[in-house]
């Protein structure tokens, strides 16, 4: 195990190159802080790992637009009454948006709808503004080429302010102030519909935010750093939110609502990334409050980095514990996991087809048809019957002779593979061209009357674990009956998957194997009439 100091400095390392270019910083390396910064590190590694499982899973199961779905109401109400605005229960914004809910995340045009809601007031105005917000967030967020600048910025604070009187009415949503601003970090009610500007004496409870003149090259600085940043995110969503997150409010860019843009700027981040939403509840305020008032002016991140990471993780827990959401990550691993092994099994083919080319030394053309499809492996991993999908021939003076097609394993052949507690996968069958007979010329090779070729069944064996050398892994070889044997039981073509005792099945490498058949492919063409 590696030693928790050296992650702890290692850790150390890298958020200060990631704090480069901000305002700022780490406290200097104690003992303590060190074991806690390696303690986080490891936190955010699981968490990341944890949730891409689930991340992946909805996706691949179309859930990912549901889930995300889910998020939004949770991250209005509580964005909301952090401000001491919208209902006091998540059930009334729940209420409030009503219909809105429904709407599919992506399809909603954010210009119409905030022309819609300009004449809101109250709890309903604040309510679904936020979830209008949340909608145009969600479109930045999934851009591949997501890029944030200050338009898109400004543009989270217009759709947040929608409906917003100011005293000023030159001053409109989305405006980068022209007055002066004091951040108070106390817990107290506000109008939700007017902003008035502090006086001079209430400007003494408050700290002084950026003068109005310095906000447009502020925010120059701000977007700057986080577009250097933007690759940074998947590894270090938390602490590069927390970075832009108390930024944007030490800057104080908005005549109001700077805390909302801050935290959905942080979760648009975080989702471009895949990590799970930052979710601050109104019961977590004062700790969040103090830990932005750690930050200003340019001073500690560590406390809000912590909580953020202790949020995100809890937001990570309480999805997964629900239980479509298990459902969905277990249904995805276990698909993942046979999709691998179906990889690692053509592959495993490939090379036995490359060993029996090389075996028949050119004396005969090998046409290559391929392998059945993932859902055809499937099947016959649970030992339902599926067509017989064809893999190769082989021909002699441009004429095929032998045809060998992929198939579920026969009633021996799959008891030797569960005894070796191996997995099924799509066995090889041979057959014959007999031009003599109408309708179906290719018979089984081992019953034709004119061959000799002594192989009924060939299956290859591939770990659960797929990372052992394809050249390493065998190939079980099922003999084809005696001749008398054979012609007693011709009538019936489906014999050949039924016929036998697991004493008739051998194992070899891919290389013997490839050389057996080789060999029964020479002797049945030498045996074949001219």
């Amino acid at each position: 195990m590696a030693d928790s100091r050296y992650e702890g400095r290692a850790t150390f390392a890298e958020i200060e190159r990631l704090l480069d270019g901000s305002p700022y910083s780490v406290e200097t390396l104690t003992e303590d802080l060190e074991a806690r910064f390696a303690e986080l590190n490891y936190r955010r590694l699981q968490n990341k790992e944890s949730w891409d499982d689930v991340h992946d899973a909805l996706e691949a199961l179309g859930g990912l637009t549901k889930l995300q779905n889910q998020q939004r109401i949770p991250f209005v109400h509580q964005s909301n009454r952090l401000e001491f605005e919208g209902p006091l229960q998540e059930v009334g914004t729940r209420l409030l948006l009503g219909e809105d809910v429904s709407h599919s995340l992506g399809d909603r045009d954010i210009t119409i709808e905030r022309t819609l809601l300009e004449g809101l007031r109250g709890d309903e105005r604040v309510v679904k503004v936020g979830d209008l917000a949340f909608e145009f967030a969600y479109q930045l967020a999934t851009d591949p080429d997501m890029r944030i600048g200050q338009h898109e910025i400004r543009e989270l604070n217009a759709i947040l302010e929608t409906g917003k009187v100011y005293s000023d009415h030159l001053m409109t949503p989305g405006q980068y102030r022209t007055h002066h601003a004091a951040i108070s970090r106390e817990d107290r009610p506000r109008r939700t519909d007017t902003v008035e500007w502090l006086d001079a004496a209430e400007e003494e409870h408050g700290r002084s935010t950026t003068p109005p003149d310095l906000i447009q090259s502020k925010m120059s600085e701000l977007v700057s750093w986080l577009d250097e940043r933007l690759h940074d995110v998947y590894d270090f969503g938390p602490l590069v939110a927390c970075v832009v997150h108390a930024w944007l409010t030490d800057i104080h860019p908005f005549s109001d609502g700077n805390g909302r843009t801050a935290r959905l700027l942080a979760n648009i981040l975080l989702a471009h990334a895949a990590w799970p939403p930052l979710v601050i509840k109104a019961e977590h305020r004062s700790r969040y409050l103090s830990a932005l008032e750690e930050s200003d002016p340019a001073g500690h991140i560590f406390p809000l980095y912590e909580l953020s990471l202790e949020l995100i993780e809890h937001t990570m827990t309480r999805i997964q514990r629900q239980p479509e959401i298990a459902l969905s990550v277990f249904t995805h691993k276990d698909h993942q996991t046979r999709l691998d092994h179906y990889e690692s099994w053509k592959a495993t083919v490939d090379d036995l087809l490359e060993e029996i080319d090389r075996a028949l030394d050119g004396n005969y053309s090998v046409k290559y048809d391929g392998p059945p499809d993932f859902e055809d492996y499937l099947d016959c991993r649970r030992g339902e019957r599926v067509p017989r999908n064809w893999a190769f021939r082989i021909a002699s003076d441009d004429s095929d002779f032998l045809l060998a097609w992929h198939g579920t394993p026969g009633a021996q052949m799959r008891n030797v593979l569960d005894e070796l507690g191996v997995v099924r996968v799509p066995s090889l069958f041979f057959d014959l061209w007999e031009p003599g007979i109408e309708f179906r010329p290719w018979v089984c090779a081992a019953d034709s009357s004119t061959s000799i070729f002594g192989i009924d069944e060939l299956s290859l064996i591939i770990p659960e674990s797929t990372d052992s050398d394809h050249q390493e892994r065998t190939v079980l070889v099922r003999s084809a009956p005696s001749r008398k044997s054979t012609q007693q039981i011709r009538p019936n073509r489906h014999q050949r998957f039924y016929r036998g005792t697991t004493q008739d099945i051998h194992q070899y490498s891919i290389r013997e194997a490839s050389r057996v058949l080789a060999n029964y492919i020479e002797q049945t063409k030498n045996s074949l009439p001219v």
